[in-house]
């Protein structure tokens, strides 16, 4: 799973790279021998080499537009600056003059500014910024599917704003790849506790759609918060059919992600796990095959044998065959 993470958050600080240098992607391709945290700080040192040559330009325009009209100076970034530059002017300003010149431009503009903006400088912003534009500007931010800046800027808010943030996040797809995204485990689980059931539910019916994408992360958040949603989650999995069930373990079969969702069951009575264990997709050779390789490992191997005590008798008699078998 942690290579896994390491390929999603090092394709993830590529694009920002990208987005700096106002460039395709795949042209950085070339920088992926770097791990994520060479790249990240590759990035910054690029921003702090690219905002020093312009250092001196931008103070002398910032001095002269305090003596312009904010919405004066809003339209010119907006209509000659674009949002690249005005997030370079914005890095100098300070929080008043800022704040009153985003009153100005449409949450759309101000959510393309702040894919520019220093992560600590889009944080002042956010907690200046009325509420119902900062709420406004995180939809745009949602609709643009820039999830990484949003889990940075979830992580840095103060307890006060977090709640504006936190419930626009209203889909399972969007709010497992932003959680992604938030580093704090005390931060991730301030968050679920804030949101309706109905979000993390949903969640898991997205991975289900899309294991390859999202069990990661699904499984990286679960093993974070605390135990109480760890089992509110695995019994809801447990109350919403077989079907659900049968795709959330072949996902796991298939990213061999065992090491992180069998120490789930603890979180299970043993009913529950027999209710789990009688799901059709255990008939699978090729499903029990994977369990059984996955959990024969010393530290595992306690959450694999009560799973074989709650299989029906005929399958955990195989199961035990063939784990014999492997063993020998």
């Amino acid at each position: 799973m942690r290579a896994g993470a390491e390929s999603f958050r090092r394709d993830a600080e590529r694009m920002r790279l990208a987005r700096l240098l106002a460039c395709d992607p795949e042209e950085l391709r070339f920088l992926d021998t770097l791990d994520a945290g060479e790249l990240r700080l590759l990035r910054l040192a690029t921003k702090e080499w690219l905002g020093r040559a312009m250092r001196p330009l931008l103070l002398r325009a910032i001095q002269a537009s305090t003596l312009l009209p904010s919405a004066l100076v809003a339209s010119i970034g907006r209509e000659t600056l674009g949002p690249l530059l005005s997030a370079r002017f914005s890095d100098y300003m300070n929080r008043s003059q800022l704040v009153s010149i985003s009153r100005h431009h449409p949450a759309a503009f101000l959510a393309e500014v702040g894919l520019h903006l220093d992560i600590d400088k889009l944080s002042e912003l956010a907690v200046a910024m009325p509420p119902d534009i900062l709420r406004a500007v995180v939809r745009e931010v949602l609709a643009r599917k820039e999830y990484i800046m949003l889990g940075e800027l979830l992580d840095r808010l103060p307890p006060t704003r977090l709640p504006h943030v936190a419930r626009e996040l209203t889909e399972g797809e969007p709010y497992l790849r932003t959680m992604f995204f938030v580093e704090s485990p005390a931060r991730r689980q301030e968050i679920v506790e804030m949101l309706p059931e109905g979000v993390l539910y949903d969640s898991m019916r997205a991975v289900a759609r899309s294991p390859e994408a999202l069990l990661p992360m699904a499984l990286s958040l679960t093993l974070e918060v605390s135990p109480a949603w760890q089992r509110r989650m695995a019994v809801h999995a447990l109350e919403n059919g077989d079907s659900l069930l049968g795709d959330l373990v072949a996902g796991i079969v298939r990213l061999d992600m065992w090491r992180v969702a069998l120490p789930l069951m603890e979180r299970l009575s043993p009913q529950e796990i027999g209710r789990l264990m009688h799901l059709p997709v255990w008939r699978d050779a090729t499903v029990l095959d994977a369990l059984l390789k996955g959990g024969a490992s010393p530290p595992l191997r306690p959450w694999l044998e009560a799973l074989l005590d709650q299989m029906p008798p005929e399958l955990a008699t195989m199961a035990r065959q063939r784990l014999a078998e492997h063993s020998s």
